[in-house]
């Protein structure tokens, strides 16, 4: 299995474990009394994934130096508030879209500089 893979499955696992615990919030937010059970199932889940993202993080960091490879994590930067505003159908500001940006260019730089 291809290390680089792997490690954007981390990221995606990432993304998706940040949009479970967003979920859960709202979910306790507008819960009724009582046991807020969708919360605990979605705080859950995003636990599971965390879990399973880190383990498979582990693995990734025992084929390629942690150097080359942590700047791909800040793609969560990106990929958060994008498939936020994507999932909830809110507008992204140009602020947002001027900060990923930004942040996909220091990732490129970031990675290239350590070959």
């Amino acid at each position: 299995m291809n290390p680089y893979c792997v490690a954007l499955l981390c990221l995606l696992g990432t993304t998706g474990g940040q949009l479970l615990f967003t979920s859960s919030a709202q979910a306790l937010k507008t819960a009724p009394p009582g046991v807020p059970w969708n919360a605990i199932w979605t705080l859950g889940a995003a636990l599971v994934l965390y879990g399973v993202t880190t383990l498979l993080w582990v693995w990734v960091l025992t084929k390629l130096d942690l150097a080359r490879v942590y700047p791909l994590m800040a793609g969560s930067f990106v990929l958060v508030p994008i498939s936020h505003a994507a999932l909830q159908r809110t507008p992204l500001t140009w602020q947002t879209l001027c900060g990923a940006v930004i942040i996909g260019i220091g990732i490129t730089v970031s990675v290239r500089g350590t070959r």
